[in-house]
């Protein structure tokens, strides 16, 4: 007959049991602990963003920002300003121990450790001047150590037109030699740029400029096209013998031999120009001083250049020395006007195939097309492109006539079968395959070019970025690359707003799957210039 459990046995099972039963609690435990942790990541995680992706969206709206907390700060604020004229504040409080993400008081997300706003500039500088900034960089670390960075531009500005007659630019401290080299009276050196910023031609005969009358042309007329720009000299002082002067400036004289109250050249330190029509009504007035700028430096000379005709003509942060080199002779250097021939068009990141399907070395798809802007033909033999020399003339003519391109590729390169270009259109090949530094292809995310003469003296110099356009894009089955397209080459040649990509089709080749779109315009006008 069967017998029963010990007492033994029965000890023993309950013990096993026991065991059994602790384990099974410790793997609950420990299960929902890891659960709970991997909560509270994924918590941490969207709360993380939800921050970014709040501010990412306001940001981008805004118009600008009204205040901003020093980027030293671990927990700073910022303030937006909307078009609709709302205003939001972003920003921390503190809550049960825990710091909490806020948007005007409102607790959003969090708990966070650091939120840093740091304000920049067009340039992407940093700057703590509000009115100045048009970027914002956002850090955030949440309390658990998670970290997210981001930059995020403002709304474009919309800036209002202006509209009216303005002097934009004064040579009252002139070079002695002029581009030819000879030695030239200062008060024949001495000129003033009018801007007729209006949408209609104006007539300038007989205005005056410190009551000196206009009263002679160089140009065949004294009307000043819409959005045009005049350039006024005394009498007999032929400016364009002087300088490379725009070729679409019309060049006028006064009848005087001077440009200065009375009898006087203008004066290097502190004048007074008035700018009166052909009625005596003054149209435009202002005192210069030399702490405006326009003031030699060693044997540099420049003009004093306005910065917009959007401020006032006596607020004198709205004038500076000029930035562009007109001329260098003799070891003086003049800026002044716009340079001769300037950086125009640039194709930094070409397409992989050229308009004939074959695949191609990016160094060898790429170019730079210059342009002349003066109103003389310049001998462009042996200038160079980041110390790369133009040595090979392909087609066209080593002299650049006033108002023509020339396009610029590595020594492997055939860029008039790559691209569809222009009858007659100037193609010239440097001594080296790459077109940049060293003879290396173009960095596809920002760069400087360097233009320089047979004299190694800078020309024009372009830094540009991605941001400003150029970078391709794509979209399904689709690829797009663009060339770097100049609006306007009177304006700032580092100013990104004075740069965009090409709308302009050159070519389209299907590659299978692929159809690439390239956008580009060497040797004639660009897409996006007026």
């Amino acid at each position: 007959m069967k017998k029963g459990l010990t007492f033994i046995e029965i000890l023993i099972t309950i013990l096993i049991l026991g065991l059994i039963a602790i384990l099974l609690v410790n793997i609950f435990f420990n299960t929902n602990g890891l659960f709970s942790q991997k909560l509270q990541e994924r918590e941490s995680i969207s709360n993380l963003q939800i921050i970014i992706d709040k501010l990412t969206r306001d940001i981008r709206q805004a118009k600008e920002v009204l205040d901003i907390g020093s980027s030293t700060q671990t927990l700073g604020y910022v303030v937006l300003s909307f078009p609709s004229g709302d205003q939001s504040t972003y920003s921390y409080t503190y809550y049960n121990g825990k710091y909490y993400f806020t948007v005007d008081g409102e607790i959003l997300a969090g708990p966070i450790k650091e939120i840093i706003f740091t304000g920049l500039d067009d340039n992407l500088t940093y700057t703590m001047l509000t009115s100045s900034i048009r970027t914002l960089s956002i850090s955030v670390t949440m309390d658990d150590g998670r970290y997210m960075s981001t930059m995020v531009a403002l709304r474009p500005q919309i800036v209002p037109q202006i509209t009216g007659i303005f002097i934009s630019e004064i040579m009252y401290y002139p070079a002695l030699r002029d581009r030819q080299g000879n030695n030239v009276n200062e008060n024949l050196m001495e000129f003033i740029v009018i801007n007729n910023a209006t949408n209609s031609p104006l007539n300038l005969f007989n205005w005056k400029i410190n009551n000196h009358a206009i009263s002679n042309t160089r140009s065949g007329t004294y009307t000043v096209p819409a959005y045009g720009c005049a350039i006024i000299g005394v009498s007999g002082s032929n400016l364009s013998t002087h300088y490379f002067v725009p070729k679409n400036y019309i060049i006028l004289e006064v009848a005087d031999a001077y440009l200065g109250q009375g009898n006087n050249p203008l004066n290097n330190n502190s004048d007074t120009l008035v700018l009166q029509d052909s009625n005596n009504v003054t149209i435009d007035k202002l005192t210069y001083s030399s702490s405006w700028g326009g003031q030699p430096q060693g044997n540099r000379y420049y003009s004093l250049v306005r910065k917009s005709i959007q401020n006032p003509s006596q607020d004198p942060s709205n004038w500076i020395s000029s930035i562009f080199k007109n001329y260098s002779v003799q070891n003086i250097d003049v800026y002044c006007l716009v340079p001769p021939v300037l950086i125009n068009e640039i194709m930094y990141y070409p397409a992989p195939y050229d308009k004939n399907r074959r695949s191609r070395n990016e160094r060898d798809m790429e170019f730079i097309e210059i342009y002349n802007a003066s109103n003389q033909t310049i001998n462009i033999r042996n200038w160079r492109i980041n110390g790369n020399t133009l040595s090979n003339l392909v087609s066209g003519n080593w002299d650049l006539s006033p108002g023509s391109y020339a396009i610029i590729g590595g020594s492997w390169s055939r860029l008039n079968n790559y691209y569809n270009l222009p009858a007659g259109t100037t193609y010239i090949k440097v001594n080296n395959r790459g077109l940049g530094a060293g003879g290396i292809e173009l960095s596809d995310s920002g760069a400087t070019i360097t233009l320089s003469d047979a004299n190694n003296l800078v020309v024009d110099q372009v830094s540009y970025s991605y941001t400003w356009g150029g970078s391709p894009s794509s979209s399904g089955n689709y690829r797009n690359y663009y060339s770097l397209e100049r609006e306007k080459w009177d304006a700032s040649p580092n100013d990104p707003s004075n740069w965009g990509s090409s709308s302009n089709l050159n070519y389209s080749v299907f590659i299978n799957p692929l159809t690439y779109y390239v956008y580009c315009t060497p040797g004639g006008k660009n897409s996006n210039s007026p």
